[in-house]
């Protein structure tokens, strides 16, 4: 096991700050601590223990003290160990198991004289004060010292810890930082530490260190946990912050300790549990903000990352579907955008995920509907600092996609080249575990878009809706925001881009027999007669003129077709082409981002009405889905049953858009508060 700094294992670092003695030893922390004789300790009238089941302390808080406790990475904390007195602190993420040995363990104890004394002992004496998500609060006012241990999640990165006495006798705190299954970390002792009250240890998943700080009295002493840096150099900075964060505490423990207000959530119709739902994804875009997990920009859009068990990723795929995130905090919208911009290629590419430590799927592209998280943010804010950052960043992507995924030189892209591998085209539309020389196995697993001998499970060989829609919505996005900057040249230029691929779809992707759009196959123009949910991407984008906008609703609401007990089906139930049998990417599969562009793009063509019976019907089918688990899922079958994991992430959360929307309409102010999400549509423009 290495340490960093290295000579910090065998030698004993002390330092004198106000008083107090810090010091490091054999991978333990202690400082003298004064009893206070002014402060009190004592056991709170009312005890603030909501939630119960104590031992685990999520990395949130609840804002319904009824919401049951979903399973992300959390903190284990035992009061009373089995093996050492005191508190014992351990990370731990539930989905893999073998995590568990990887994460570092905190342990806290009291020793006076020669006789040890636990920070908690679990008495009548002893009392969990204070638990509400981030916060946690113990209280031991047993003699012959009376004590405290309170505990901020500030991210799943960084905790901060406070220790008081009160009484008359001193006391050594006594805080251990110890790692299973440690291993030596690339490069660990590389760069300087400056910090000397510190103790550090690595594994292999990074940097872990603790560092014991004298408090504002000879009573109280802070410590800083940070967890998972990448470098030496970043734990330093990381502790460096979340001392200063310490120094705040009292601030900071306040800010956490405000429940948010579900009001602008809520129709007033909803059951205990539907309000469980909309407290639990509330309070799961708050975690996310906070929860840094591996990854070096904070985002709300790393619900994949905790989750996942390599737990180090960010995907963006259903970016679109957190507009919610608008009204709790914009900000957290923007550093979504930053995650994911700030690992844009020298090419222009922007990556379908961003990892820490799988630079293969750092290469895999994106699809291209981010433009609208673009421009809604924007919309929201008035940021012109961020349209101008943001503007060249996209205008470079959509410059990749005409030069990198335009196979015939007609300018219209596609999501990958038969040069590459289906894991290097987009990963959504891959097909790696079907063979059209197996029959059987192809009809009942590939995607039903590219279902068919000729196109054999390649999406790149067909021009898809949906591709084709987030095409022609970045160029008007582009459109848009170098109207914003002043740009007026530019501003033509990728208007005259939107209608050009507008007019394409219009004239390649549309039958006029059967009233619908459809995927066309590359090499020949044949268009794959399947009506499928990607159709509605096209109102998103704007594409349809009036008379072809009415048939889709049309379509859309037809219970037939996609209007099923959990709208909108892959494939409408009504087709040839549906296959039941079909799993994941199956045509029955609802995928809360397809029912997202179809909402947008009702409220695009101004069918306010026909937007909140879409909403309702779909938040009415998730609500009664996981009416057991309570538990929003990744996807959901037409016919009313959960067929993905188990997420709260943006896809799961899509119902909380959706009763923002309800409650909206309901009031009759929805024109008025979601306009300004719908495209002014551009000059150019008739429909």
């Amino acid at each position: 096991m290495k340490t960093y700094p290295s000579q910090v294992l065998s030698m004993l670092i002390a330092a004198c700050f106000a008083g107090e003695w810090v010091s490091a030893q054999n991978g333990a922390l202690t400082i003298r601590l004064e009893p206070d004789a002014v402060g009190q300790i004592a056991i709170d009238e009312h005890p603030l223990d909501a939630l119960g089941n104590t031992d685990w302390f999520q990395g949130m808080w609840p804002t319904d003290p009824s919401m049951p406790q979903p399973k992300f990475p959390r903190f284990h904390v035992a009061p009373v160990n089995g093996r050492e007195t005191g508190v014992t602190i351990a990370k731990k993420l539930p989905l893999d198991e073998a995590l568990e040995t990887w994460e570092p363990v905190v342990r806290l104890s009291l020793d006076y004289g020669e006789k040890n004394v636990p920070l908690y002992g679990g008495g009548q004496q002893a009392q969990i004060a204070y638990r509400v998500g981030n916060l946690l609060r113990l209280v031991d006012t047993s003699e012959p010292v009376a004590r405290s241990l309170e505990m901020i999640v500030v991210s799943h990165r960084l905790l901060l810890l406070r220790v008081r006495l009160a009484g008359k006798v001193p006391a050594i705190l006594r805080l251990d930082l110890s790692v299973s299954a440690p291993q030596e970390f690339p490069d660990g002792n590389s760069g300087k530490s400056e910090v000397d009250r510190s103790w550090v240890v690595g594994n292999m998943r990074g940097w872990h260190g603790v560092e014991l700080i004298p408090g504002r009295s000879a009573g109280e002493a802070l410590a800083v946990v940070a967890y998972d840096a990448a470098t030496a150099d970043e734990l330093t900075a990381a502790l460096a912050g979340g001392r200063k964060q310490a120094s705040q505490f009292d601030a900071v423990w306040a800010q956490l300790a405000r429940p948010h207000d579900l009001a602008p959530f809520l129709t007033g119709k909803e059951t205990p549990a539907e309000r469980d739902l909309i407290a639990g994804c509330v309070n799961r875009v708050l975690r996310n903000a906070r929860g840094g997990g591996m990854m070096r920009s904070p985002s709300m859009v790393e619900f994949f990352a905790p989750e996942w068990h390599n737990a180090d990723a960010v995907w963006v795929c259903f970016q679109p579907a957190c507009r919610y995130a608008l009204w709790i905090e914009p900000s957290f919208w923007a550093n979504s955008m930053r995650t994911l911009f700030d690992q844009q290629a020298d090419d222009g590419r922007v990556p379908q995920c961003v990892y820490t430590s799988h630079e293969h799927w750092m290469r895999n592209s994106q699809i291209p509907n981010i433009s609208p998280c673009l421009r809604d943010y924007y919309a929201f804010t008035q940021d012109r600092e961020f349209l101008k950052e943001y503007y060249p960043r996209l205008r470079r992507w959509y410059e990749w996609w005409l030069a990198k995924r335009n196979p015939t030189g007609e300018g219209i892209i596609a999501v990958g080249t038969d040069a590459q591998t289906l894991w290097d085209s987009i990963c959504e539309y891959k097909d790696n575990s079907t063979d059209p020389a197996k029959p059987e196995e192809f009809e009942n697993s590939c995607n039903p878009l590219t279902r068919t001998q000729e196109i054999g499970g390649r999406p790149n060989r067909v021009y898809l809706p949906d591709i084709v829609a987030c095409q022609a919505r970045m160029a008007e996005d582009l459109a848009f925001m170098a109207g914003e900057l002043g740009l007026k040249g530019e501003a033509a230029q990728f208007a005259a881009e939107y209608n050009r691929v507008r007019d394409w779809a219009n004239k390649n992707l549309w039958d006029e027999e059967t009233k619908f759009y459809y995927p066309v196959v590359r090499a020949t123009g044949k268009k794959l007669m399947k009506r499928s949910n990607v159709a509605f991407w096209l109102l998103w984008a704007g594409i349809p003129d009036k008379r072809q906008k009415d048939a889709l609703v049309a379509a859309m609401f037809d219970p037939q077709q996609f209007f099923t007990k959990i709208p909108l089906p892959m494939i409408a139930i009504n087709d040839p082409s549906f296959n039941p049998k079909v799993g994941h990417w199956g045509d029955g599969s609802v995928w809360p981002i397809d029912v997202f562009h179809a909402f947008d793009g009702l409220l695009r063509y101004e069918e306010w009405d026909r937007a909140a019976q879409l909403a309702g019907k779909f938040n009415q089918g998730v609500f009664n889905a996981i009416k057991d688990t309570r538990q929003p899922n990744e996807l959901y079958h037409h016919s009313g049953a959960v067929a993905g994991g188990s997420l709260m992430g943006t896809a799961g959360c899509l119902p909380l858009t959706f009763q923002r929307y309800l409650k909206d309409h309901g009031a009759g102010h929805a024109q008025k508060e979601w306009k300004q999400f719908a495209p002014v549509r551009l000059p150019s423009q008739q429909h």
